[in-house]
């Protein structure tokens, strides 16, 4: 925008964000749709072009907890949408929950913000429904039973959400889960 002068005021540019919390994120979000997305997600990116980077962001080992860690995931990339997103992660073990941080959706033509969200729920919900979506492709026909096996201590609440979802995509009558580093 232009000013009587006729400069140009470049905070004026900066067009409208979406922010959305993880309340809201969770109010939002179809597990019907988002199933279909990661299924679309996980052919995309088995015909990727592009590599995701996982980028690792050290931190003082003597100021933050044992096991700490950070990492940027760039760029979620999916054919028919026109954008990418960039996802700032961090998984501190003892917190709740365990994996959070923000999901950046940027535009693919000119790199504006399109959308910050954050990432906890969306992270749980996918490591569910991907693990569903493995559980179903790899079953037998007709079993009446999955085990879901973690072996990760940290994962916590997401736990619950991956065997919530494995049983809703699988149909299966009953689901064990057993944390293997629990014990």
């Amino acid at each position: 925008m232009k000013d009587e002068t006729g400069r140009t005021h470049h905070c004026d540019m900066v067009q409208d964000i979406l922010f959305l919390s993880r309340r809201d994120v969770q109010r939002l979000v179809s597990t019907t749709a988002l199933l279909g997305a990661l299924w679309e997600g996980f052919i995309s990116y088995s015909k990727r072009t592009i590599d995701a980077l996982r980028v690792p962001i050290p931190l003082p080992a003597d100021r933050v907890p044992l096991d700490a860690s950070g990492i940027v995931i760039a760029p979620g990339l999916v054919d028919a949408i026109p954008a990418y997103a960039v996802k700032v992660h961090a998984k501190f073990p003892g917190s709740n929950p365990t994996i959070q941080g923000p999901f950046i959706l940027k535009d693919l033509n000119d790199g504006r913000p399109l959308a910050v969200l954050e990432s906890s729920f969306l992270t749980a919900l996918r490591t569910g429904l991907a693990s569903a979506i493995g559980a179903d492709a790899l079953a037998r026909p007709s079993p009446k039973r999955a085990n879901c096996t973690s072996t990760n201590p940290c994962m916590g609440w997401c736990c619950d959400v991956r065997g919530n979802e494995v049983e809703r995509v699988t149909e299966r009558s009953s689901l064990a889960e057993h944390n293997v580093c629990a014990e």
